[in-house]
C-alpha cells in the first residue's frame, strides 16, 4: 500500500510520538508539500532515546539499514543516528529547525542534500504507478525477505504459493503465507507481528503473513509435520507438494476453474 499524506498523517498521529523527539524525513516532506502523491516508504528521524524506546516496545530491527520497523504500518520505518546521506545536519537540529504541517512535524526541505532530493524525485517519476490485484511476490523477492527476517529452520516452512514460486510453477504471486510453529507464533508476537483475523502480518513487507494451528483446509499434515517434511532452496525451508491437498492446489494453477 502506497503512503499519501493523509494515510501518513493519520499514522503518524495514532502513534504519538514526543513532538521533541521525531521529525518526518524526506518522502514525507515530499508528500506534504505536495511535490508527489504517494511513496512506498516513509522515514520517520528520532532521537537516539526514542529509538531506543521504541526498540524495547518490541518493533523489528531491519538488517539492512538497522532502521525500525513500525507495526502494522508496512513502509514507515524509524531511523537514527547519522543520516548525513541525506540530511545537511544531525537529527536533533533537524528536529529543532523542523516546519509542522497538520500538528506533524516535518524536516525543513533547507537541509535537504539537494541530490538526494533530485534522486528520490526522479524514482518517483519514473516508478510505476500501484495496479490492484498486480502478483508482486517472486520467488527471488521470496528468498531475500526470508533470509532478512531470520526465522528459526525448526520453527517455519513456506506454504502452497511460495513452493510454487520455487519450483518454477508460477513466475509470481499475491500472496504469500508461512507455516509457523506455536513457539515461532509466540516469537513473532513479541517481535511486533499484528494480528489480523488468525494471521499474522509481516511489519516489514506487504501480503507476507505467518500462521499457525490448524492448516487442515490446504495441507494434508499439521505445521509440525509440515516443518519436518520440508524440502530446501536457496537456504529456504518449503511445503513439500505431496503434503498439499490438489485441489488447492488446482485452485491456486487454474483460479476460477
Amino acid at each position: 500500500m502506497s503512503w499519501t499524506w493523509t494515510r501518513l498523517h493519520a499514522a503518524v498521529t495514532s502513534l504519538e510520538l514526543p513532538a521533541d523527539e521525531y521529525v518526518v524525513g524526506l518522502a514525507g516532506a515530499m508528500l506534504a508539500n505536495e511535490s508527489v502523491d504517494n511513496t512506498a516508504e516513509v522515514v520517520l528521524l528520532a532521537t537516539d532515546d526514542l529509538y531506543g524506546a521504541l526498540l524495547r516496545e518490541g518493533w523489528p530491527r531491519r538488517t539492512a539499514d538497522d532502521g525500525l520497523a513500525c507495526p502494522g504500518e508496512p513502509g514507515l520505518v524509524v531511523r537514527a543516528g547519522e543520516v548525513s546521506d541525506v540530511y545537511l545536519a544531525p537529527i536533533v537540529d533537524l528536529i529543532t529547525d523542523a516546519w509542522v504541517q497538520d500538528d506533524v512535524r516535518v524536516v525543513s526541505m533547507l537541509q535537504l542534500d539537494r541530490h538526494a532530493v533530485a534522486a528520490f524525485l526522479a524514482a518517483s517519476s519514473t516508478a510505476d504507478p500501484p495496479q490492484p490485484g498486480r502478483s508482486t511476490w517472486t520467488w527471488r523477492r521470496l528468498s531475500d525477505a526470508l533470509r532478512a527476517l531470520e526465522l528459526p529452520h525448526d520453527g517455519y516452512v513456506v506454504g502452497l504459493n511460495g513452493a510454487l514460486l520455487a519450483n518454477e510453477s508460477l513466475a509470481e504471486v499475491d500472496q504469500v503465507e508461512v507455516l509457523v510453529t506455536d513457539a515461532l507464533h509466540d516469537e513473532l508476537v513479541r517481535r511486533g507481528w499484528p494480528t489480523s483475523t488468525d494471521v499474522l502480518l509481516c511489519p516489514t513487507q506487504d501480503d507476507l503473513s505467518a500462521r499457525s494451528g490448524d492448516v487442515s483446509d490446504t495441507y494434508l499434515l499439521d505445521v509440525t509435520g509440515l516443518v519436518a517434511d520440508a524440502w530446501t532452496q536457496d537456504g529456504i525451508a518449503l511445503v513439500s507438494m505431496v503434503r498439499v491437498r490438489p485441489e488447492a492446489v488446482q485452485g491456486v494453477l487454474r483460479p476460477g476453474l
